[in-house]
């Protein structure tokens, strides 16, 4: 750079001398400043515009930007003027080696006509293997290793030809052969395991590169990157530190600490390096032009993690553009489809993103990271036949490839081979005892199948190779909580440290936590946080919408359904929530449909039909909360809720031995409860057995003594036992919870008229009516007061109001007025009530009409 910064000066001071253009151009290129060398050799062929230095200068300048048709149509013009320049023939020859070997061939013969040497014949043996002329492309290796046998740098060249061949292992074998230790040598060895899946040898020989070379900042990112890959982050740290020291805003030095917090799944982290990395970076770089839309690649799939799909759209949008405008040839043209299937990929076009990878596997069919990035769209296609195929493949040629047998393990995992899975995931184990990638999947695994404790043993290991890494923590507390050990739970969670504590999937677990201990308020609290960092994950919005249901936010857990049920619409618990808000909010029919939708995505959940069942008794309509009952029982014997809805069931279908039975079975369940002891009051009530339904009562109100529903029905049992004085004091404690009870007060005075208290009978007809003399239910209890009191004509008005009231239930007054005429020994009058009543039945709403009716 230092050099280019003075051929500028140098251009810019004369800038009628193309030959400082030319320099200036040369430097900037050298120095990776692709587009500022362009400009200069523009500049130098506006002054001499047949100068041959100056067109091959700007076709290999071209040649490194990716713009191999500018860089061909350039050379094609020296090539007319100075046919006799080998190294324009051979760069001709190497750029349109991908798209036209035949051509290419025709260039590097002549080349090597002109001046014979290995890297002539090392492409023309590319070249005719392309065309599929394999005895000639060995033919013309054979001599170039024999031209200079023992020369490191014919060595080389030929380990290159391997090497842009996929044929790795012959390029190592190569390279060893080379009597060399220079930090250079040992970068190319290490690149080369790179390429070849070795990620293991390649982080040990870059590092060896690096403490030959501790002032080369090139060679200790390489080695930094290295460890990176091989899972070994801790030692990229000092690499990194003496980078600092040499150049402390190094755009690579800002990709790689991204790259480590992104492993860490420290997401916000690793997004300020790489927009540090990308504001840092020149306008070329020496990692040639498809290193920033790697990198760009990497930052948009971060933005989507973390929910930000604008900024996902704009990074992907400017990586696309850039390949767009691009057409690499030679040996980097398989990274150049790669890249570009990744982002196809990235924009859904995953029939582009096969293509391309497709065509990379025919130029290097034995490139191992192709095949994986294959696979991986395949595993993502939904083809795991096709994909598993792949990994095999990379495994023949790698029989000890880490990602191909993580990713088959996990493959055998997604489609129900759990011990196929766990064979690679412990085959990955024994090749690197110090990965924790193995123990981390065995503990899913273990975890999946209900194995806890062997879940726990593997994330124990896994902890302790990288006790950094937050997902391992994460994963054990959800174990924990599956297996509900709060404690172990709560031991992971004092694992991390406060940073890790930030991390989305243990914040998500951490919910959890609060949630299984109460603390509502506080989990949350933080499920709003983990919705924001994770807007894609199925379980964030369905922990949270849980937490605000626990706390009686309604409201709020149907905006979480309603935010995130479009996007998972196979999700089971955000119907289910919806149906707990609309059955909370009486809306009865929106809870059935909202059950029902639950069901459809998980036809085994007991609970859905549970849920339902009980909205079916809200709605009176008990033979098919029966079923959806019965339902829930068939999938869980042991469910005590279950039990207790058939039992309520039962009793409006007046089935009250049915009911008794099933009440029994829900006690086995379920603690003791109000609501057991009332559904054996009402089965007892209708068995007649008010004495028994006497003591259900008293025992529920323990339970719900703020319930005036149940000293009603307590002091309605004592009085049919002719106990008025236990009837009278009940509903006077009645009243001690609701004073202004309408229901309770006329109840009242129906006791007190059998007690023969007039006076007060009287004063409880008063209250009564002054509240509710527009409620059919108090004119009918008040009339039966009256009744009793031998008021005969006011007892006859009172029925008369509740027929004439527009919104009585005309039913119940009819049947009233039956038991009233009974009583008269008026049985004609009472039969025609009763056929009245029938009538009424007919047009009534399904709820209005009961079992005792």
């Amino acid at each position: 750079r230092a050099a280019s910064s003075h051929a500028a000066r140098a251009a810019k001071s004369a800038p009628q001398n193309p030959d400082l253009w030319f320099l200036y151009a040369y430097s900037a290129r050298l120095a990776g400043q692709y587009s500022e060398s362009v400009d200069a050799y523009n500049r130098g062929l506006q002054a001499r515009p047949s100068s041959i230095e100056g067109l091959s200068g700007l076709a290999q300048t071209y040649a490194k930007m990716g713009r191999n048709k500018d860089a061909e149509e350039t050379l094609k013009r020296v090539i007319a003027a100075n046919p006799s320049s080998d190294a324009d023939l051979r760069l001709a020859g190497e750029l349109t080696l991908s798209s036209d070997p035949r051509l290419a061939l025709s260039y590097l013969e002549r080349a090597d006509a002109i001046h014979p040497s290995a890297r002539n014949e090392l492409l023309m043996a590319r070249a005719y293997e392309r065309t599929g002329d394999k005895n000639k492309a060995k033919e013309l290796l054979d001599r170039a290793r024999s031209r200079a046998p023992r020369d490191p740098e014919v060595l080389r060249s030929v380990a290159g030809y391997y090497r842009d061949s996929g044929e790795y292992d012959q390029a190592i074998a190569t390279l060893k052969s080379v009597p060399s230790q220079s930090p250079a040598y040992l970068s190319e060895l290490a690149y080369t395991y790179e390429l070849a899946g070795k990620k293991t040898e390649a982080a040990d020989v870059y590092l060896q590169a690096a403490n030959r070379a501790p002032g080369q900042v090139d060679i200790q990112l390489n080695a930094a990157q290295a460890q990176v890959s091989a899972k070994r982050a801790a030692r990229a740290e000092p690499l990194l530190k003496q980078v600092e020291s040499l150049d402390p805003n190094h755009y690579r030095l800002h990709a790689i600490r991204g790259e480590i917090n992104r492993l860490r799944r420290q997401n916000d982290a690793a997004i300020r390096e790489y927009e540090l990395a990308l504001q840092s970076m020149p306008g070329s770089v020496p990692e040639g032009v498809l290193y920033p839309i790697a990198l760009r690649l990497d930052l948009s799939q971060l933005y989507r993690e973390a929910g930000n799909n604008d900024k996902a759209d704009q990074q992907s949008e400017a990586a696309r553009s850039a390949l767009q405008k691009l057409d690499v040839g030679g040996p980097d043209r398989p990274e150049f489809l790669r890249l570009k299937a990744t982002s196809a990929v990235e924009s859904g076009d995953y029939t582009e993103a096969e293509n391309d990878l497709r065509e990379a596997l025919q130029l290097q069919p034995a490139n191992i990271n192709l095949l994986l990035n294959y696979g991986n769209l395949l595993r993502r296609t939904k083809r795991p036949e096709d994909a598993t195929k792949i990994y095999l493949k990379a495994l023949e040629l790698d029989p000890g490839n880490p990602p191909a047998l993580e990713s088959l393990g996990y493959l055998a995992r997604e489609t129900g081979n759990v011990d196929e899975a766990r064979q690679y995931f412990e085959k990955l184990s024994r090749l690197d005892p110090d990965d924790y990638v193995p123990y981390l999947a065995m503990g899913d695994l273990n975890t999946e199948q209900g194995v806890f404790a062997d879940a726990q043993a593997n994330y124990e290991r896994a902890y302790k190779l990288a006790p950094e890494n937050p997902l391992i923590i994460a994963r054990a507390m959800n174990a924990a909580l599956e297996a509900h050990q709060l404690p172990n739970t709560k031991k992971w969670l004092d694992r991390a440290t406060d940073t890790e504590r930030l991390n989305p999937e243990i914040m998500r677990e951490h919910e959890r936590y609060l949630t299984l201990t109460g603390n509502y308020q506080e989990s949350a609290k933080l499920g709003y946080a983990v919705i924001e960092k994770l807007p894609r994950d199925p379980e964030a919005p369905v922990y949270l919408g849980y937490d605000l249901l626990f706390m009686n936010r309604y409201d709020e857990a149907m905006a979480v359904v309603q935010r995130f049920e479009p996007s998972l619409p196979k999700d089971r618990d955000l119907p289910l929530i919806a149906g707990y808000v609309y059955a909370h909010n009486g809306q009865h029919q929106q809870a059935v449909d909202a059950f029902t939708r639950a069901l459809q995505h998980d036809p085994q959940m007991a609970t859905g039909y549970m849920n339902r069942g009980y909205v079916w008794n809200d709605m009176r309509m008990p033979t098919r909360a029966e079923q959806d009952f019965r339902k829930a029982i068939a999938l869980r014997a042991d469910y005590g809720e279950a039990h207790l809805g058939l039992a309520y069931s039962m009793l409006q279908l007046r089935r009250p031995q049915a009911a008794l039975k099933e009440a029994e079975l829900a006690e086995k369940n379920l603690p003791e409860s109000g609501s057991l002891h009332l559904a054996r009051a009402e089965a007892y009530r209708q068995r007649s057995m008010f004495g028994r339904a006497e003591g259900e009562y008293e025992r529920a109100l323990k339970f719900q003594a703020g319930d005036q529903a149940i000293y009603i029905s307590l002091a309605d049992a004592q009085y049919r036992l002719h106990q008025y004085q236990a009837s009278v004091d009940s509903l006077n404690k009645g009243l001690t919870v609701a004073p202004n009870d309408s229901l309770l007060n006329a109840q009242l005075a129906r006791s007190y008229a059998k007690l023969g208290r007039t006076s007060d009978a009287t004063s409880a007809i008063s209250r009564a009516e002054s509240a509710g003399g527009n409620d059919y239910r108090i004119l009918l209890a008040t009339a039966q007061a009256l009744m009793e009191l031998r008021e005969r004509d006011q007892a006859m008005q009172r029925y008369a109001r509740a027929l004439d009231l527009s919104n009585a239930d005309r039913l119940h007054v009819r049947l009233a007025l039956a038991r009233f005429f009974a009583q008269e020994n008026r049985p004609a009058d009472a039969q025609q009530q009763v056929s009245l009543a029938f009538a009424e039945a007919r047009v009534s709403a399904p709820e209005v009409v009961t079992s005792e009716d």
